[in-house]
């Protein structure tokens, strides 16, 4: 995913928030020399998330300053909005290393 990352340009990621997507999240952000935000509950367009902590009762708010944010999405919490925008696929073939 981090050499994805790299070759578009990305400058977000949107992960669930399930134990493999925190996992996942927290190694491209290390590779990538991103900010990372967890459990999202909510996200604007400018990126700013909500967070729901203290077992709800408390909301904090927080955004990612550098150029690529990660961040990890609580499931059920954002009603997805379909909309037109530009489709493609890319063929991607991951270059893998023995580890």
């Amino acid at each position: 995913m981090a050499q994805l990352v790299t070759e578009t340009a990305a400058n977000l990621i949107l992960l669930t928030s399930s134990l493999r997507g925190k996992e996942i999240a927290a190694r491209v952000s290390i590779i990538c020399n991103a900010g990372i935000i967890t459990d999202a509950i909510e996200i604007n367009s400018d990126q700013t998330t909500t967070q729901s902590i203290f077992g709800g009762s408390t909301l904090v708010k927080a955004k990612v300053e550098s150029d690529l944010a990660v961040i990890t999405v609580r499931s059920n919490s954002i009603e997805p909005k379909f909309g037109k925008g530009p489709e493609s696929v890319r063929d991607f073939t991951p270059k893998l290393s023995p580890v």
